[in-house]
């Protein structure tokens, strides 16, 4: 496998370490699955070949978005860097030198709530899939006044969010899991995936939509707003200062999962907390932060 080294740049997700160990772990029956044999280990997710990965990358258009940017040469890697862990990397070889431009980092488990929001209702343990890594990086491309950069990014993205999301579903479907975990190291992550997950604490959530909806009004667009995060330029008027601090999302696909979300409390508890957030800009802060960004290398 090529060992090339490209520092991570789109982070749809990010999670430093996995959660918390309570919250995160692998059942003997885990162990034993992955420690079959040879054959294993050598299929991605303990199920998938090569040829598996590249019909489906095309069948969910991946790799035809890939051409239409350019990439008419790609190479596919995949490996487990420790069990439970998977890797998949796809390399632009056109050039004299591969170049990274995607990398997904997976990892089978068990997922047990660190906290209950719900405590009537506490969300049960679930057997996920959780995205560790997702990047995705037009090394060919520009950044421009309409495409701006994000926090985290040396190149734009590939444009191919919507259709990654719908092969993870698929695999996790495949896998028959119970849900899909994440855990957004950027605030513009978690504005994405709220498109298809939602924070397993109703008062995250509420955190989350009072910072769009306040700083939508103070003419922010998500460049803005999730640069004002990471550069900690907001006040929230009760508590001061605002720190962002990842917590988990969750993207519910059996039943015992979908209830939770859909139960009046979560609702009721998210909506009281957004009623009672208020975040301001510290516009002076901001321009000083904003005219360090395309200077960060990340």
């Amino acid at each position: 496998m090529s060992r090339l080294h490209t520092k991570p740049v789109t982070r749809l997700f990010h999670v430093v370490e996995p959660p918390e160990a309570s919250a995160f772990h692998l059942t003997q029956g885990d162990v034993d699955e992955q420690l079959r044999g040879d054959k294993l280990s050598s299929l991605f997710l303990g199920q998938f070949e090569k040829e598996q990965i590249a019909d489906a990358l095309g069948r969910f258009g991946i790799l035809g978005q890939l051409q239409t940017l350019g990439y008419h040469h790609v190479n596919i890697e995949f490996h487990a860097r420790e069990l439970f862990e998977h890797y998949l990397r796809i390399f632009d070889v056109e050039g004299a030198e591969a170049a990274l431009i995607a990398e997904m980092v997976l990892k089978l488990g068990r997922y047990a709530p660190p906290r209950h929001p719900l405590p009537a209702h506490p969300l049960p343990p679930l057997d996920v899939i959780s995205i560790e890594w997702l990047l995705m990086q037009h090394v060919r491309g520009e950044f421009s006044p309409n495409r701006r950069r994000l926090p985290g990014q040396n190149h734009p993205g590939l444009g191919l969010g919507h259709k990654v999301m719908d092969l993870l579903l698929w695999v996790a479907s495949l896998l028959e899991k119970d849900a899909m975990l994440n855990m957004p190291g950027y605030f513009h992550n978690a504005i994405f995936y709220d498109k298809w997950f939602k924070f397993a604490d109703p008062l995250k959530q509420a955190e989350m939509e009072a910072i769009v909806r306040d700083l939508t009004a103070q003419n922010c667009d998500l460049t803005d707003m999730s640069y004002a995060v990471y550069f900690k330029c907001l006040t929230e008027k009760s508590s001061g200062p605002y720190h962002w601090e990842p917590r988990e999302q969750i993207l519910p696909l059996a039943e015992k999962a979908k209830y939770y979300f859909e139960l009046p409390d979560y609702a009721r508890l998210a909506d009281q907390r957004r009623a009672e957030l208020s975040f301001t800009l510290d516009r002076a802060a901001f321009a000083e932060k904003m005219a360090t960004a395309d200077g960060i290398d990340w």
